[in-house]
């Protein structure tokens, strides 16, 4: 389902059993990363996660220990195999910044899209299906720049055997709409997803805030 990793929890100097600030979100074969301080690479190697999958980068702020590990994981993400666009979203000033990291990682095989200070919902729709994962953020107090997130996960229905039947959904067709397909065309009719699901379920939330001093009021919607 879906997998939260803390990558690393330290901050000023990278130690040898615990590193700088980063933090890993797994759903459905994709990966969102939350800050990229030095070691993150080591720790996402020790912990066995794949780089190839990486599709969005989300920093809180712009300080070292916080996204100093960037240029060689957007190395490590091309020399992986990538090709497809990657994402990165930070607060005010992220471009500037990524693009003077960039100077030591120039050449990627991949289109990196730069989202600075978002106001408005982040629909993921690169590597992950269209809808399902939306991102939003909110202002902290901090001493630079910085933004907390939030991770808004629709969840679909579960499949449902008696709503199936009853639809007169073929069997070898269940897996398929369930998946995959919003709807198929088989033997002159047409089946939609809806008609093996059950009742709508509610989404699933994950909040990441960091390096914020107390706000009475701390939204993201």
């Amino acid at each position: 389902m879906i997998d939260f990793l803390i990558l690393g929890t330290g901050g000023g100097m990278p130690m040898p059993t615990r590193f700088l600030s980063a933090g890993l979100i797994s759903y459905k074969g994709r990966k969102i990363l939350i800050d990229c301080g030095e070691g993150t690479q080591v720790s996402m190697r020790i912990s066995n996660c794949g780089f190839k999958t990486i599709d969005v980068i989300c920093i809180t702020h712009v300080h070292g220990d916080h996204i100093v590990g960037l240029p060689g994981l957007l190395g490590t993400i091309g020399n992986s195999g990538r090709t497809e666009p990657l994402t990165i979203i930070g607060p005010e000033g992220i471009e500037k910044v990524v693009d003077g990291l960039r100077t030591i990682a120039e050449y990627l095989p991949y289109e990196v899209n730069i989202i600075e200070n978002p106001k408005d919902t982040i629909v993921l729709n690169n590597g992950f299906i269209n809808g399902e994962v939306e991102i939003n953020t909110c202002i902290l107090e901090h001493s630079s720049p910085c933004i907390g997130y939030n991770f808004n996960i629709k969840r679909t229905p579960k499949f449902n055997v008696e709503s199936a039947i009853k639809n007169n959904v073929p069997k070898l067709l269940w897996s398929r709409l369930q998946k995959k397909e919003e709807k198929i065309e088989y033997e002159g009719k047409t089946y939609y997803r809806e008609m093996i699901l059950g009742e709508e379920r509610k989404g699933i939330k994950i909040s990441y805030i960091t390096d914020s001093r107390p706000i009475s009021s701390m939204t993201a919607e």
